[in-house]
């Protein structure tokens, strides 16, 4: 399984300029000594990406550490396995907030960004749970459909599609699952 640490450890080995970002303080400060361990170099910064003034603080200190922000990659994630029917309110926002609404703010604050470099990519991580679900995964499920689902990012990102034609380099899509590329089921 793909997670947050092993990209930020590729992107860093690769020589790319990385900051992670997480709640989990030592979950941080792990990923950054398996950086350091491995030869590359990586800054950590806590963040909770469901909070838009503490998603909009880290990209105010990554572009003040590297420049533009040009490639983000929104990986974070809440899985609670539990009955649906007896999962609280409170889980369920929180999983949603994480899933869906962090995604969004860190793309929208990587795009002011990226329209000042002239170019960047994003890359939203979801799961094969988007398509199908395992057993006490239904919030979860639902919440990494939302950011990869078929909406058509260039065109529904501003009112005025244009504008983006300043940033013809930015890439705002969804990978294509095997199931995608074997057509209707």
């Amino acid at each position: 399984m793909l997670k947050l640490p092993s990209i930020c450890l590729a992107l860093a080995a690769a020589g790319a300029k990385v900051l992670a970002l997480d709640v989990d303080r030592a979950g941080l400060e792990e990923t950054k000594l398996l950086s350091i361990e491995r030869g590359g170099d990586l800054k950590v910064l806590q963040c909770d990406v469901a909070d838009s003034e503490s998603v909009k603080s880290a990209f105010e200190f990554s572009e003040k550490e590297f420049g533009h922000c040009t490639i983000m990659v929104a990986a974070a994630g809440i899985a609670l396995y539990t009955d649906y029917l007896s999962m609280g309110e409170k889980d369920m926002d929180r999983t949603i907030a994480v899933n869906v609404k962090g995604p969004l703010l860190c793309a929208q604050e990587s795009l002011r960004q990226m329209e000042k470099a002239g170019k960047g990519s994003i890359i939203f991580i979801s799961s094969v749970q988007a398509v199908m679900s395992l057993f006490g995964c239904v919030v979860y499920a639902a919440t990494k459909s939302g950011p990869v689902g078929r909406m058509s990012w260039p065109t529904t990102m501003r009112p005025d599609p244009p504008s983006l034609e300043r940033i013809p380099k930015t890439s705002t899509k969804a990978v294509p699952t095997s199931r995608d590329r074997s057509g209707p089921h």
